[in-house]
């Protein structure tokens, strides 16, 4: 873990190793861009003698260099601006698929399909606000596991809330009766 932060260190600052593998420490504690707390994160973890200390010393370093990449991610891509074409058919998605899942996993108790539900729909809500502007919804925040009937509802008020991204792009929310009305609409 070590060696491999310490290469992207190396690759967020353009540059190599010049010193030697014994000389690493200093050439990256005086590298320009570094995260935030990253020497005091990178020493520790470099002198952490107990299993707990490791364990805390991986975590923080991770932890900062993980924001850093998405600092850079954030830079180098920059977001688009969301649009019609952006959203069209993304709201039905998450009301067909996760939204009846959410449902079911409430009704019967299950605590594993809730999770594994609305985990999967935040991980769509991150890509879009990765993705887009204003795009900006976290519903793992008021996730239950204790209370799966919250826990749907949550789900509701953070697909209510995306679903508002429809109205101010202008995008009709498509509706259907039957199958078959689905049907004729998607092989049109």
């Amino acid at each position: 873990m070590i060696n491999s932060i310490e290469m992207i260190m190396y690759l967020i600052n353009k540059s190599y190793v010049s010193l030697g593998s014994r000389h690493i420490p200093e050439e990256i504690e005086r590298m320009r861009e570094l995260p935030i707390g990253f020497p005091g994160h990178y020493r520790r973890l470099i002198e952490a003698d107990t299993l707990r200390s490791i364990k805390e010393s991986a975590t923080s370093l991770l932890r900062c260099t993980g924001e850093k990449i998405e600092e850079i991610k954030y830079r180098v891509k920059g977001k688009k601006k969301l649009d019609s074409q952006a959203l069209t058919g993304s709201y039905e998605e998450i009301y067909s698929n996760w939204r009846n899942k959410m449902e079911l996993a409430a009704k019967t108790d299950n605590k594993y399909l809730s999770l594994m539900t609305a985990a999967s729909c935040q991980r769509f809500y991150d890509e879009m606000r990765e993705e887009y502007e204003g795009v900006s919804i976290d519903l793992m925040k008021h996730f239950d596991i204790n209370d799966l009937q919250r826990s749907a509802r949550t789900f509701d008020e953070a697909m209510e809330e995306y679903r508002l991204l429809y109205d101010e792009n202008r995008v009709q929310v498509k509706k259907y009766q039957t199958i078959e009305e689905f049907e004729e609409d998607y092989l049109a």
